[in-house]
């Protein structure tokens, strides 16, 4: 879904400043009217500081976005920015500022029209079977203060509904009436035009994996519906087995949908992918290891020197670091890696950068709730010790 937001200039109008919300038709207008008289604001201080205006909404949830607080001097941007952080909310059409100068400061007023209240949903344009399902997609309630964030992410969530079940074509317009008994009737109308089939997908600069291979990773296949998102995942699944296989950079380029008809509409996907070259590992490099050598650490670390570079292999070194320092007492570890590629040999030098911090020992061992048992049988049973350096596998061990 898209918000339209539109920004005009700022222009004198009186005192104070406006903001005013046109909400209904997708459309969202904001105007900005600003002009100070007397002296400069920022040479007084926020003496008190009102909100009028909200019914419905409480003022605790209103001040809980305000940058403005007493006692602070005034500021022309905090105030224009809570102006934009009320309107934020959701709740309201209107945020007006009016400003007092009294004796010990200047009185901020923010006056605020609330939205209607929500007295009836009418859902249009949707099937019978369809009806339950859309109707847990809606996001405020009969009863509740018309939200404009809430109207956005319903028409979000029921479009992406139907875009899942082929309408690649949706829109979901919402629109209010005025209600007799007061506040405001909504009406959701979803439009949709005949669902969509995948005709073809068209794999594109592949070489190390085949079209085939691809293809059962993206699992879209022809005369699916089409599913934008599910489209995605597969596309993200593809470029992380490229990955595994060296292809640090291996990307598509966003998808091509050539749409065309014969009975009913159908879609031929076409997907550029870009492989890029193969990383290989140029130099390891080990820093701040103190308790256990050079050699030691790099019988650890995949990859090494010489080998393509996966980045899965180097998070799964780093954990293989990070537990056995923790079988010897270093329970404040800090294992990092730096990595600095080089694009155009196709290299990629690794540095581990390690903070041992301190060497933790076993200390006093109590054991509590042990009612029937005493506590030399749970301590006999311990593998750590009082004094023995301090082993995370062992703990383990002694608590199954």
């Amino acid at each position: 879904m898209l918000l339209l937001r539109e920004h005009l200039p700022l222009h004198p109008k009186g005192e104070g400043i406006f903001i005013k919300g046109a909400m209904g038709l997708g459309l969202v207008l904001a105007t900005f009217l600003f002009f100070v008289s007397g002296p400069a604001l920022t040479s007084l201080l926020v003496s008190e500081l009102r909100i009028e205006g909200n019914h419905y909404v409480e003022t605790r949830e209103i001040e809980s976005v305000l940058g403005t607080k007493v006692g602070d001097p005034v500021s022309e941007a905090t105030i224009r920015d809570d102006m934009q952080a009320i309107y934020d909310l959701g709740y309201f059409s209107e945020v007006q500022i009016l400003t007092e100068e009294v004796n010990d400061g200047l009185v901020v007023v923010f006056r605020l029209r609330e939205n209607p209240r929500v007295v009836r949903i009418q859902l249009e344009g949707v099937t019978q079977e369809e009806r339950e399902k859309v109707r847990r997609l809606i996001m405020f309630e009969e009863g509740q203060i018309l939200n404009s964030n809430k109207l956005e992410e319903t028409k979000r969530r029921i479009s992406a509904f139907y875009h899942r079940k082929g309408f690649f074509y949706n829109g979901v317009p919402i629109s209010q009436t005025d209600s007799s008994s007061g506040g405001v009737s909504v009406v959701i109308l979803v439009e949709r035009e005949d669902k969509i089939r995948i005709a073809e997908v068209v794999i594109e600069n592949n070489r190390y994996f085949s079209t085939e291979e691809i293809l059962s990773l993206l699992r879209v296949k022809r005369r699916q519906y089409f599913d934008e998102a599910k489209l995605r995942e597969g596309m993200q699944r593809v470029v992380d087995k490229y990955r595994q296989k060296g292809y640090y950079y291996a990307h598509f380029k966003e998808p091509v949908l050539e749409v065309f008809e014969t009975v009913g509409k159908r879609v031929r996907d076409v997907l550029r992918l870009v492989e890029a070259r193969r990383l290989v590992v140029s130099e390891v490099k080990i820093e701040g290891n103190k308790h256990f050598t050079d050699p030691e650490i790099f019988s650890m670390v995949r990859p090494r020197e010489g080998e393509i570079f996966v980045a899965e292999f180097l998070e799964g070194s780093i954990g293989r670091v990070e537990n056995e320092y923790e079988k010897v007492g270093y329970l404040y570890l800090g294992v990092q890696s730096d990595l600095k590629f080089d694009r155009d040999r196709g290299t990629v030098a690794i540095s581990i950068l390690i903070q041992e911090g301190v060497q933790v020992r076993v200390g006093k061992i109590s054991v509590s709730g042990n009612e029937l048992s005493k506590e030399r049988v749970f301590k006999h049973g311990m593998l750590l010790k009082e004094g023995d350096v301090f082993d995370v596998e062992k703990m383990r061990e002694s608590w199954r």
